[in-house]
């Protein structure tokens, strides 16, 4: 019987942040490669991908282990999503 692995946890959500929560993270690992301006942070529940591309601001964390390809791929689907289509406010 395999043993059971204790502290895993699957998940992933997306924020939709503000100006004002994105420059608290600025202090946080610059992150290239996405949006006009990224970084990478350790939140309290999975490390996080905060990204501001013009005036939207995402922020996206997966769970387990960090996934740091992952969470790119997930930001430019949302950013090219909102180009298209903004939210309602």
């Amino acid at each position: 019987m395999e043993a059971k692995k204790i502290g895993e946890a699957h998940f992933g959500y997306v924020i939709f942040t503000t100006a004002s929560e994105f420059e608290k993270v600025k202090e946080g690992e610059k992150t290239g490669g996405i949006g006009d301006e990224a970084y990478t942070i350790n939140g309290p529940d999975a490390q996080q991908l905060w990204v501001r591309q013009e005036d939207r601001y995402v922020m996206i964390a997966i769970g387990d282990v960090p996934r740091p390809k992952e969470a790119k791929v997930i930001a430019k689907l949302v950013l090219e999503r909102l180009k298209r289509k903004p939210l309602d406010n």
